[in-house]
């Protein structure tokens, strides 16, 4: 439906002194019809000008157009046009499909005599109150407060988004920014908390991608094939939340949002978007995308087509009551040679209480941080003299190193270690190669032990771990 050209049929409840005088804006000739939705934006906000509401990058939505008749701006003019802008208690407004249980999902511009339930930029008007029809709905808006029955549970959680690390602006990436190698039909860790699972024959890359199409977002996941590849096996990308995160959800109505599009190149169909349930405690990654979680069944399972414009999109469903386990499933399957950008880019994954989307909870990068390593840890070799560890010697010729997390992790994690160019420091002697090192045992959540087997002098008490500045790394992960 494209903007107004004569008066919008449309209906408000009133609730007293409900009208704002403002400004329209000018320079640019225009017609304001009465009914339609206006909206600020940018300078405007400042300034108290209104122009039309429409699906724009940085717009407020207003109220409603007030006025008897129609509003005409003219180029030439040199100010705007004063008119009343009502903000009503509840409206009611065109929508292209609505269904009985919408109640409570929010809503935002389309054009200004038409809502939608997603949009490019997320310009929020309010909630559903009532499905009048399939075309119409009744409308309180976000002046009015939400939805209390379906919104206050996810309003009143502190941290609403149950997802962590889904803003890939401050996801951590501690096992970097791409996939060094590709994936295939083992489950394979990527982006903190973040899953995935081919085919045997699949060549799964992700990366971050700079992409500030949706506003508050600097960066994106690319989630493609290799080009070139010719293997059609479903591609997977999941998120597992751990048990006593998971029970907070039980008989609730959840709503998992996030934004998408296609890459170039895209050979997939719809994506697949699943969230499911189990009555297991913190069962695998692996398990999930096998269906053989104890009780395993779905909360949301449906499909969405995709654009190649960024739009959120958002499902609800209800948590069965003796959960324990949540995870979240993307799907897509490729068909025929991938292209060089066979992908889907995303962002913003929020899984939150509630019957219906609300803003993104953007965290601080720091708390963000700090979840992420709860389930996993990367210390990256840092360059040559600096400390890493203190050790002491364990044996002839063997020493034993202990280090703290920065975080304590869900459960003693499973460590490994790539050598690189560890140095080992006795004594104050000169750096030497750090000969066996390799995961110690008695690892706990805050934790981790080391291991190395340098040559040392029956008189040896001081021992450092450093960096030589090489590729060496050490992994502690108690991820699922």
């Amino acid at each position: 439906m494209a903007n107004a050209t004569a008066r919008v049929p449309m209906a408000t409840v009133p609730w007293g002194d409900d009208k704002i005088e403002r400004t329209t804006q000018f320079a640019t000739a225009t017609i304001y019809y009465p009914g339609q939705m206006m909206a600020l934006a940018g300078t405007q906000i400042a300034g108290g000008t209104v122009d039309h509401a429409a699906d724009t990058a940085g717009l407020k939505f207003d109220g409603i157009l007030a006025e008897t008749d129609r509003v005409q701006v003219f180029g030439g003019d040199t100010a705007g046009r004063p008119v009343k802008i009502e903000r009503p208690w509840r409206f009611a407004m065109a929508i292209a499909a609505a269904v009985a249980g919408d109640e409570g999902k929010a809503v935002y511009v389309v054009d200004n005599q038409t809502v939608g339930y997603s949009s490019v930029n997320a310009v929020l008007v309010g909630w559903v109150d009532q499905v009048l029809s399939s075309t119409l709905v009744l409308i309180r808006p976000f002046w009015s407060g939400v939805d209390q029955v379906n919104i206050a549970p996810s309003a009143l959680a502190n941290p609403r988004n149950l997802i962590d690390g889904g803003d890939f602006t401050v996801n951590p990436f501690q096992r970097g920014t791409s996939q060094a190698a590709d994936i295939a039909s083992t489950v394979t860790y990527g982006p903190d908390r973040f899953a995935f699972k081919g085919g045997a024959s699949s060549t799964i890359n992700w990366s971050q991608v700079a992409d500030t199409t949706v506003p508050g977002f600097a960066n994106s996941l690319k989630w493609q094939r290799k080009s070139g590849n010719a293997n059609t096996a479903a591609f997977n990308m999941c998120q597992v939340l751990e048990t006593a995160d998971s029970i907070r959800c039980q008989g609730q109505k959840v709503t998992l949002s996030f934004w998408a599009r296609t890459g170039a190149n895209y050979s997939g169909g719809n994506l697949t978007v699943q969230l499911e349930s189990g009555t297991g405690t913190n069962d695998t990654a692996a398990n999930l995308f096998t269906a053989s979680w104890a009780g395993q069944a779905h909360v949301i399972n449906t499909t969405q087509a995709l654009t190649s414009t960024m739009t959120r999109y958002s499902f609800t469903g209800t948590v069965p009551a003796g959960c324990t386990q949540l995870g979240v499933i993307f799907q897509w399957t490729p068909a025929g040679t991938a292209g060089s950008d066979d992908s889907i880019i995303i962002n913003g994954i929020q899984l939150e209480v509630g019957a219906a989307e609300t803003a993104f909870e953007h965290r601080d990068v720091e708390f963000e941080l700090a979840l992420c390593q709860r389930y996993f840890f990367q210390l990256n070799e840092p360059a040559a003299g600096i400390q890493v560890a203190n050790g002491a010697p364990t044996g002839t010729n063997t020493q034993g190193y202990v280090f703290s997390l920065p975080t304590p992790m869900r459960a003693a994690p499973t460590v490994t270690v790539t050598v690189g160019s560890f140095k080992v420091v006795v004594d104050g002697a000169a750096a030497a190669a750090a000969t066996g090192l390799t995961t110690g045992t008695g690892h706990t959540s805050t934790l981790v032990s080391l291991a190395s087997t340098v040559t040392l002098s029956a008189a040896a008490h001081s021992i450092l771990l450093q960096g030589g500045g090489g590729a060496g790394l050490i992994a502690a992960s108690a991820d699922f």
